[in-house]
């Protein structure tokens, strides 16, 4: 379930003519009511659904603590679960929206968003002084030396506790991090073996090592890209508010050209918001989805709706149903889209490895089409905004996806499960006819992909359109590279049926696809 997204991202400064720049574009976190609400401290021992302030043996004698919540659904007789371990921004910070942050281990929430109380263990851990018996709401260590040392003592015995004491499962370990945190992902949790082998994945949120300079030793890009060579091929999702992170999607890129990062295993992210405050995470929106389709897959639980198997956050869904939901037939969108599923129509397979898509001969049809679908149309990368591109423009837009036709009505058994289309039509479909599997192109000839298609078959196909072209792999053969001019495209994926009960196929007779990997590529 290695699926990652990559948005396109923008980088925020802390200078006045950004913070009015994104004030200007960005909503602030207050209008969209929170939907999850961090869970109270509690006193005495951990239980589920309780989140407590506790201290490891060794520092009893100190300030020191960590804060720990166990999900409902911890069981000490279960399966191992896996286990977010996140450290804060720094303290005494407020800004002029009014996000502030307390530097402290109950003030995190990022775990809680991701998570939202079930199927993680959440670890907040402390920064520490220079001495290791007090916390650090600023750094870690003191100044001028910033000592990590301390900091990474307690990471480390902690991490190795929980996962003892709480069945938590080390193979499975993910850090997360605000602000301070964020650099602490890679300047802490990368900062030397041991510490860097806890991990499976990072997820960095508002700042990112080596980006820029900070008040402490070996913040400096040649030191932070010596660290980024531990990070190997684990993934990362790396976030921002407002117009995000290209500054840091410039400099990872700069490093991929040195072999010291693979671009494929990061995952760019804005928050959509122009707050910077963890609480974003409390709140539904594209990027929480995002991040918690990354997670899902970083850490291979097993998902329960489409949206976690498949990252389907800049997707809206056609359906072949006509209910009192909106659109004509019906659409889902963002964000119901993200825990949407109709056992007729979209749902898991029973192995939970691909999304099927279904579509009934005798189903409701779109205007201006004889034939049902359950498809999903490309939007913007909020969700929200129906996007249309040039083929003309120097942007490429790209798709892959990895797939299997698994059933054809009997009378006409032909179903369409990808395509360009623009503003007027079908630019290309990518159709299969009995055993016929082929592109099928507005007034062109055929491309033939297989001529002897079997159902349940799996294929990869890469389908890119810009720079004056529209160009088809399949199973990595260039197959069709087309110079084209076309406007108002944007892909589409999934079961588009061609037949009806006018062609002779009964009502309950059905197109199905199986969409194993989905990844779309700005």
């Amino acid at each position: 379930m290695n699926r990652h997204l990559t948005i396109v991202a923008w980088v925020l400064y802390s200078t006045a003519v950004s913070s009015i720049s994104i004030a200007q574009q960005f909503p602030d976190i207050r209008s969209i009511e929170a939907d999850l609400i961090v869970p109270e401290l509690s006193a005495g021992e951990p239980r589920p659904g309780l989140r407590v302030k506790a201290t490891l043996p060794a520092w009893n004698h100190t300030d020191v603590y960590h804060v720990l919540h166990l999900p409902e659904n911890w069981n000490p007789d279960g399966k191992p679960l896996p286990v977010l371990v996140e450290w804060a921004g720094n303290g005494d910070y407020e800004n002029k929206l009014g996000d502030t942050c307390n530097g402290r281990p109950e003030g995190c929430k990022l775990g809680y968003g991701l998570s939202a109380g079930q199927d993680f263990i959440w670890l907040c851990l402390p920064y520490l002084n220079s001495a290791g018996d007090k916390l650090a709401t600023k750094w870690w260590g003191e100044p001028p030396n910033y000592d990590p040392e301390p900091t990474l003592k307690y990471c480390r015995t902690a991490v190795d506790a929980i996962c003892d004491d709480f069945h938590g499962d080390p193979s499975r370990v993910v850090l997360c991090g605000f602000s301070r945190g964020g650099l602490a992902c890679n300047y802490l949790g990368l900062h030397d073996e041991r510490t860097s082998k806890l991990w499976c994945g990072f997820l960095a949120y508002s700042h990112y090592d080596g980006v820029r300079n900070w008040p402490y030793p070996d913040c400096d890009r040649e030191s932070a890209a010596v660290r980024l060579q531990r990070l190997g091929t684990r993934p990362q999702f790396i976030c921002a508010e407002g117009d995000g992170v290209e500054a840091t999607r410039e400099y990872l890129n700069s490093l991929e050209l040195a072999n010291v990062v693979h671009l494929d295993r990061l995952t760019f992210a804005s928050t959509g918001f122009r707050n910077h405050n963890d609480a974003w995470i409390l709140r539904p929106s594209v990027a929480r989805q995002a991040a918690r389709h990354w997670l899902i897959a970083t850490v291979s639980l097993e998902p329960t709706f489409p949206a976690e198997l498949l990252d389907l956050s800049a997707w809206k869904l056609t359906l072949p149903l006509d209910t009192p939901r909106a659109g004509k037939p019906d659409e889902v969108t963002q964000p119901e889209l993200a825990n949407f599923v109709d056992p007729s129509c979209f749902c898991l397979s029973v192995d939970k490895d691909a999304v099927l898509f279904r579509a009934a001969c005798g189903s409701p049809t779109t205007k201006g089409s004889g034939y049902p679908r359950s498809e999903l149309r490309q939007m913007e990368a909020n969700g929200i905004d129906e996007v249309a591109w040039t083929t003309d423009g120097e942007r490429l837009h790209v798709i892959q996806v990895e797939q299997a036709i698994t059933a054809l009505p009997q009378k006409k058994p032909h179903v369409v499960c990808a395509q360009i289309h623009d503003a007027d039509s079908d630019l290309i479909m990518i159709r299969l006819e009995k055993k016929k599997l082929f592109v099928e192109r507005e007034k062109e000839p055929d491309v033939v992909l297989e001529s002897n298609y079997e159902l349940g078959q799996r294929f990869k196909l890469r389908i890119a359109g810009g720079a004056g072209k529209v160009r088809v792999w399949y199973n990595e053969q260039l197959k069709l590279d087309w110079p084209v001019s076309r406007d108002g495209c944007y892909f589409k994926v999934g079961c588009y049926t061609q037949s009806n009960v006018s062609k002779g196929d009964a009502p309950e007779a059905y197109g199905e696809v199986a969409v194993y990997d989905l990844r779309m590529i700005r």
